[in-house]
């Protein structure tokens, strides 16, 4: 669902009928083609900053409940960081930078941090791994807080291709060294936002697709996971 950002920039003087216009359009949306979040994003100076608080705050008050009452965007898996083609079944992983502290007001040292890392334990106890699972069409599903750090980092505009990321560049300029020893580029454009009808449109990938991608991997990490940071 688009929303009238221009619409939007007339009520600004009033945030009472602002207000009013943007639960309006979610409502007639709905959490089944809540708004188009890449132009939101794009248009951010243009008025989608008041259409991104107001997401922002429904994600926190519909956070108890069911998951087809909430807002979600679908997201095509263009590639995962080495350049696969997503197979579903793959995991894309979110990972989230614990607190480096014991508990609360005993933080970490940095002679604590750096042993961690040279054991190897670091990822493991101080980074969260939040799992998509690809779907049929190669996308995941993803709420308000996800959706707008995946586009924000490794994000292609669905409707015009241009890129979103913070990453001016498809891929990595050297090669960089995989989980695997390799030494392979680092793919940075990974996502494209799907609303309702362009989802509704996509194809299924088909079972020599899988075939053909299967063959060309051998460059996954070893749980065979599209990850994703």
């Amino acid at each position: 669902m688009i929303i009238d950002l221009n619409k939007i920039k007339t009520l600004i003087r009033d945030m009472k009928d602002l207000k009013a216009f943007i639960a309006s359009e979610f409502e007639r949306g709905g959490p089944s083609d809540p708004p188009y979040l890449s132009s939101v994003m794009v248009g951010f100076n243009q008025g989608g900053v008041y259409v991104m608080e107001a997401l922002a705050m429904r994600y926190e008050q519909d956070r108890k409940l069911p998951n087809d009452r909430k807002f979600s965007w679908k997201l095509l898996v263009l590639c995962d960081e080495w350049g696969n083609k997503p197979v579903p079944g793959d995991t894309v992983y979110r990972k989230e930078q614990l607190p480096l502290q014991h508990e609360p007001g005993k933080p970490l040292t940095s002679e604590e941090i750096n042993i961690e890392k040279m054991n190897g334990t670091y990822e493991k106890n101080w980074v969260r791994r939040i799992p998509y699972t690809i779907d049929e069409k190669g996308c995941i599903t993803v709420e308000f807080e996800d959706a707008s750090y995946f586009l924000t980092v490794f994000g292609v505009h669905g409707k015009s291709g241009a890129p979103m990321s913070i990453h001016k560049k498809e891929h990595s300029g050297e090669p960089l060294t995989t989980p695997r020893g390799d030494k392979l580029h680092c793919w940075y454009w990974r996502f494209k936002e799907q609303d309702k009808e362009m989802y509704a449109e996509l194809p299924k990938i088909t079972d020599k697709e899988i075939e053909t991608r299967k063959k060309k991997r051998g460059r996954e990490e070893p749980e065979g996971a599209a990850v994703n940071q």
